[in-house]
């Protein structure tokens, strides 16, 4: 099962709706302060007007306390304020005190599927510096994720950093935004994993945005009598793409900041559960179920121990169950939550409590609960089976 996620760089800290996840992206440092705040670049923008008009992701810029941008246009960091958003389509406008030279928007009728595109932002930052990116691929599908309106499935790579960015025709004009990528399959094989499967938000629910701001945003077909080689659009559209930087709430003493990016497995799927599952993931997460994993059309997520560094390290999951089960007494539950010990020279696992939930997720009510009436010894411990689960688990649990 195709596992979608979204490139907000990025912690949800909110509620999803619809496809679009309200969420901040990136890994915040732990704070030690009684009131510090976290900042980390979280993501790319365009300008949309001469105006000091910025586009963006939503998921990039929500919750921050304080946002700078930054480019090769602007001589220094420039504060930036939040003017509007739609959390549903996961865009948000953004405005300066600056001039700023637009990225014009292509006509969304006049995109062909095969289109050559060009997507340019700021990926990785803390890693690959900040300096602006460019990378080439095609248009591949005129489709989302399952089918999903309103996007479009492009090919030119895309990491962490990248959301909110243009997504370009090779003349230049925005055909569309960087949503999102494709990542971590229960494929079989590694080699059946997704390879540069990426999403992004199409120019018309740009520009319906922009006029609802009452921003001019008229848009103009692709003129391919026009393309550009890739360093010429490169340097045209450089001063118009920004660096985005949040700066988030201060946090208590000892406790970790929001961050700005969900990591991906996590992302993705929130994705693809659905709209009535979402809240119940992104709870799980929020308790500390940070990994997860589809395996067919179920999950599984991992709570791992922040002490336990051995190579039996004890640890919580959560299996959420694509459809209710019946216990031998009758009762209907939609998950279990693991209490558990993983022995990974063994690939094996030992279980000392069950909790079996009425709701997906570990959520609900207990229905049943079962610990073993002797403390279990590794003799009884469970070989995983699964490949996939093996080797999610080891990646989850173990030492590197």
């Amino acid at each position: 099962m195709l596992m979608y996620m979204r490139l907000f760089l990025f912690n949800w800290l909110v509620v999803v709706q619809g496809l679009a996840l309200v969420l901040v992206l990136g890994l915040a440092p732990l704070l030690t302060a009684s009131a510090q705040t976290a900042s980390s670049y979280a993501g790319t923008g365009f300008a949309v007007s001469h105006r000091g008009h910025i586009l963006t992701s939503y998921h990039v810029v929500q919750n921050a306390q304080e946002i700078r941008v930054t480019s090769s246009a602007l001589s220094q960091e420039t504060p930036a304020t939040l003017l509007a958003f739609d959390a549903d389509k996961d865009l948000a406008l953004l405005s300066i005190k600056a001039t700023t030279i637009p990225l014009r928007v292509a006509l969304w009728e006049s995109v062909p599927t095969g289109l050559e595109v060009y997507a340019m932002g700021y990926p990785q930052p803390t890693i690959q510096g900040v300096e602006l990116k460019i990378t080439s691929g095609l248009i591949n599908a005129m489709e989302g994720p399952k089918g999903a309106a309103g996007f479009f499935q492009f090919s030119a790579p895309i990491q962490k950093g990248n959301s909110g960015g243009p997504v370009l025709g090779a003349d230049g004009r925005v055909v569309g935004l960087v949503h999102a990528k494709l990542i971590t399959t229960a494929a079989a094989t590694p080699q059946d994993q997704p390879q540069n499967v990426n999403y992004a938000i199409r120019s018309k629910e740009l520009v319906d945005f922009l006029e609802q701001q009452r921003i001019s945003a008229t848009p103009v077909q692709l003129d391919m009598s026009q393309v550009l080689r890739p360093h010429e659009l490169f340097t045209k559209s450089q001063a118009s793409v920004f660096a985005i930087r949040v700066v988030l709430p201060a946090t208590k003493q000892g406790a970790t900041a929001p961050t700005t990016e969900l990591p991906d497995d996590i992302r993705t799927a929130l994705i693809l559960v659905g709209k009535a599952e979402q809240p119940r993931l992104f709870g799980a997460y929020q308790a500390g179920f940070v990994k997860v994993k589809a395996i067919g059309a179920e999950y599984v997520l991992v709570k791992p121990s922040t002490s336990d560094t051995s190579t039996t390290p004890k640890f919580e999951f959560i299996l959420s169950l694509n459809q209710p089960r019946k216990l031998p007494g009758g009762e209907v539950y939609k998950s279990v939550l693991f209490t558990a010990q993983y022995l990974c020279e063994q690939a094996s696992y030992l279980v000392s409590r069950r909790e079996y939930k009425d709701n997906t997720f570990g959520t609900g009510s207990t229905v049943a609960a079962f610990k073993p009436k002797e403390e279990v010894t590794q003799e009884a411990a469970q070989a995983v089976k699964s490949v996939i689960l093996r080797d999610f688990f080891k990646d989850s649990l173990c030492p590197k």
